[in-house]
C-alpha cells in the first residue's frame, strides 16, 4: 500500500481543521457608543404630574437644565438634552470591511408657570 493516500488524507484533515478554527480569525466587529449632556429616563419622566409637580423638584431630581429661558409673567422654559453616538465597525478578512455610526439628540422640555409644571414633552431626532 503506497503512503501517497495516507499522505493526502492526513493533508485534507489538517485542511478542514485549520478551516474551522480560522474563522474566528477571520471575523472581527467592535461596538461603542458614548452619551453626552442630561439624559432623563422614561420612569422618572412618569413621575412628572402637570399643575403639581414644583421647579424645585425638577432641579432637585434632573439637575441643572442644559438651558433655561425666562418668559413673562413668571414663565419658565427648562431644556435637558442629551446626545448618544453609537458607532460600530466590523470586517471579514480580505472581503469586507464597514463602519456605521448614527447619533441621536434626546431634548426633554419643562414649561414652568410660577414654578409649577404646566406642561412637559419630549423631541428626539437621529442622523
Amino acid at each position: 500500500m503506497s503512503q501517497r493516500p495516507l499522505r493526502r488524507a492526513a493533508a485534507c484533515l489538517a485542511l478542514g481543521s485549520a478551516l474551522l478554527v480560522l474563522p474566528g480569525c477571520l471575523v472581527s466587529s467592535t461596538n461603542w457608543s458614548e452619551v453626552e449632556g442630561s439624559p432623563i429616563s422614561t420612569h422618572a419622566l412618569d413621575r412628572v404630574e402637570t399643575g403639581v409637580t414644583t421647579e424645585a423638584w425638577v432641579l432637585a431630581t434632573f439637575g441643572d437644565p442644559t438651558s433655561r429661558s425666562d418668559l413673562e409673567k413668571g414663565r419658565t422654559v427648562l431644556r435637558y438634552e442629551s446626545r448618544e453616538t453609537r458607532s460600530g465597525r466590523g470586517s471579514v478578512f480580505l472581503l469586507f470591511s464597514g463602519s456605521s455610526r448614527t447619533t441621536s439628540v434626546r431634548r426633554t422640555v419643562f414649561e414652568l408657570e410660577d414654578g409649577i409644571v404646566r406642561d412637559w414633552w419630549v423631541e428626539s431626532s437621529g442622523t
